[in-house]
């Protein structure tokens, strides 16, 4: 074999080698982002009894509350004081369909209205900060578990990866010479992506 076929072979011979490892690593990348729905070790899905047992277990109060949306049952579970991540929330929002874990909504908000120069508006617009730092958080964290979201706006942001997951963060201001009012909270959204399948 001549000098000119032996570096023909070797390039070819790196060509392959080359094609199988982007094969192999393939299925790792594409792969690699997490199935939306799972923290406290519960999942969207769960059934109403087992996500009981599970929060129960971790020693979280459960208050039972009721909902007049006709799209979940009318009991929810509310979790005061819900850690996410490095993130503290007001509370948790449970929400079942057929007694089938459907929705989770992390949330904080606040607000008032009244005279403009109440103190309140000083608490108010301090967790409009804290909230959007929240929101800045959670994106950046989701963003590096679950990739690139399908929706990006500047106060919204949405993923789906078998389930769907937002962040949402709001503030909204009224403002004249004898009234003020200002609402602002952000929200974490969970959402079994289909409710009538068994499987999360």
């Amino acid at each position: 074999m001549n000098e000119k076929t032996k570096l023909f072979s070797n390039d070819v011979l790196k060509s392959i080698l080359l094609i199988i490892v982007i094969i192999t690593l393939t299925p790792s990348v594409t792969f690699s982002q997490s199935r939306i729905g799972a923290f406290y070790g519960i999942k969207l899905g769960m059934s109403k009894y087992d996500v009981k047992s599970k929060l129960e277990s971790q020693g979280k109060s459960i208050v039972k509350k009721t909902t007049s949306s006709s799209s979940f049952d009318s009991e929810f579970y509310l979790i005061k004081k819900a850690q996410l991540g490095d993130a503290m929330f007001d509370e948790l929002k449970l929400f079942f369909s057929n007694s089938k874990l459907v929705q989770a909504n992390f949330v904080c908000s606040d607000g008032g209205g009244g005279s403009p120069s109440a103190p309140v508006y000083n608490r108010i617009e301090s967790n409009a900060k804290k909230y959007k730092r929240i929101f800045n958080l959670m994106k950046a964290s989701f963003m590096e578990k679950y990739g690139t979201p399908i929706m990006d706006e500047e106060n919204e942001v949405i993923w789906r990866s078998g389930n769907q997951l937002s962040i949402k963060y709001e503030y909204n201001s009224e403002d004249s010479e004898m009234w003020k009012s200002i609402n602002t909270m952000v929200l974490v959204v969970y959402k079994l992506s289909n409710v009538g399948s068994a499987n999360y």
